[in-house]
């Protein structure tokens, strides 16, 4: 008898340790899907009639080598571009909004004969005790004031850009293609309006692909940048971004440059509860080849890139009176002995979902 009575003892409290088990469970799914619920919109929310200002600063260090002849001196160069861009949406449609971006500020620092020359082209009066400095201001002075009016779909992609046609007859325009081209807006200004195109963003270590254009030489590469949320804290994400491609000369026959390597890490700073991006930084290394008079040159540039949203107590902010020092340039790299391989044309196939529609 006393041998049943431990045996049903065994049996309730199995029964109650399995029913335990079940009740847990049926607790921790809803909570499970609740969290899956939760995951981050990385798209701009925009109304008819809001602003937005950001700032783009971008500063290059370009060394230029002979590749026939890598003993050469290298030619070294340096530039500063910053650039204030007020952001109007002028309208909402069912396929997206339309936007007006208005370029309020420029300012260059340009190297000179071994100098840094200084000019803010919104100041309504040339410099005329410097003829370097006016020739800088005359030639970059056109896009001050210009306003490109974008088409942004409701998943935040820029897909038009509209602009006169008169910038692109001006000397600069391949300094004014950077602001102005589709692609090259996207690459710049795009994270304004969005993170990742085709939904929210991935829970946190899972990656999502995402569709770039790098600039070097004044032309334009397509390459795919792997982004990833890495942290969140309060309304704060953080999402880091990593470009690796490369390719042969080869690869580029009949084009005027290749694109050898290109390594590009990138963070964004993403407002939640806002909707906005707060800033993005970016550093690029991107080598090039190319002819210039028939002599076969390598480029390396390094870039160090900020797109930083501007709270009311920067509006209006003056130009520096000294620029800032420029980062020091690399030494001047030799021409791989075997070039390395081909970038891919095809996003990454580990999410091919997430590649954004042509």
């Amino acid at each position: 008898m006393s041998s049943l009575r431990s045996a049903s003892l065994r049996t309730d409290r199995f029964g109650l340790a399995f029913a335990l088990v079940l009740a847990m469970l049926a607790i921790a799914l809803p909570v499970r899907s609740a969290c899956a619920q939760k995951l981050l919109q990385a798209t701009a929310r925009l109304k008819t009639g809001e602003e937005l200002r950001y700032v783009f600063r971008l500063e290059t260090d370009e060394t230029l080598t002979r590749v026939d002849k890598p003993d050469q001196p290298a030619t070294l160069t340096k530039s500063i571009q910053e650039v204030d861009v007020r952001f109007t949406v002028a309208a909402d449609t069912t396929s997206g909004s339309i936007v007006d971006a208005t370029f309020e500020s420029f300012r260059v620092w340009i190297d000179f004969q071994n100098r840094m020359v200084p000019v803010d082209l919104t100041s309504p009066t040339p410099p005329d005790n410097d003829p370097a400095a006016r020739s800088i201001y005359d030639r970059f002075r056109p896009l001050v004031g210009v306003t490109a009016r974008l088409n942004i779909s409701t998943g935040g992609e820029t897909t038009s850009i509209t602009f006169p046609d008169a910038i692109k007859a001006e000397p600069a325009w391949p300094i004014f293609r950077r602001y102005l081209d589709k692609e090259l807006f996207r690459a710049n200004f795009g994270p304004a309006f969005t993170l990742k195109s085709d939904g929210a963003m991935h829970p946190i270590g899972e990656p999502w692909y995402y569709r770039m254009h790098a600039y070097a030489r004044a032309t334009e590469c397509a390459v795919w940048e792997t982004r990833t949320l890495e942290s969140v804290a309060g309304d704060i994400a953080t999402v880091s971004g990593k470009t690796r491609a490369s390719g042969k000369p080869e690869d580029f026959q009949g084009k005027p440059v290749a694109f050898l390597d290109m390594r590009v890490d990138s963070q964004y700073l993403w407002d939640t509860a806002r909707a906005r991006l707060l800033k993005q930084t970016r550093n690029d290394s991107i080598r090039t080849r190319f002819e210039r008079d028939g002599v076969p040159m390598q480029s390396d540039l390094i870039g160090a890139s900020t797109l930083t949203l501007k709270d009311d107590a920067t509006r209006g902010s003056q130009a520096p009176a000294v620029a800032p020092a420029p980062p020091p340039a690399p030494p001047p790299a030799p021409p791989p002995a075997t070039p390395p391989a081909p970038a891919a044309e095809t996003a990454p196939q580990k999410s091919p979902a997430d590649a954004p529609k042509p």
